[in-house]
């Protein structure tokens, strides 16, 4: 068995090498920002883990309208307008509530925005909205 782990070893060290980089589908891959920063307009992924990197001693501002209901198509989307509902602070990990746009929301502008989710209940999920863009987010790895 022994001898079979250690082949098996070799060739995939061997086969890595010869490859150079791993491959990863583009389905797998983290979400790229495009050229102002944003995310959401290049990829739709349905990506769900990120990081707050805004460095903005507040934190980064989280926007929630209490008259919201995140799937109401009919109220004008000026997310950003939007009082602050709370702040989140650099390092802090959050999971985000996918669109049917792929993982990000848009506002009126055409600005993608995640939803922070704080807690799982499908029929009445609590959050609040950050902008999508590499000042205030990155994807992360789960």
């Amino acid at each position: 068995m022994l001898k079979v782990l250690m082949k098996f070893l070799l060739w995939t060290s061997l086969a890595a090498g010869c490859l150079g980089s791993v491959f990863v589908p583009p389905s797998l891959a983290l979400p790229q920002a495009d050229e102002n920063g944003d995310y959401g307009q290049r990829d739709r992924a349905y990506h769900t883990d990120w990081v707050a990197v805004d460095s903005h001693p507040g934190g980064l501002n989280c926007r929630m309208d209490d008259r919201y209901e995140i799937f109401d198509a009919s109220r004008p989307n000026d997310i950003y307008n939007w009082p602050v509902d709370r702040a989140l602070t650099w390092g802090r990990r959050f999971e985000t509530l996918p669109s049917m746009a792929g993982g990000v929301f848009y506002d009126d502008r055409g600005n993608a925005w995640l939803f922070v989710l704080f807690n799982q209940n499908p029929n009445q999920p609590e959050g609040c909205f950050v902008r999508a863009n590499a000042d205030s987010v990155r994807p992360i790895d789960r």
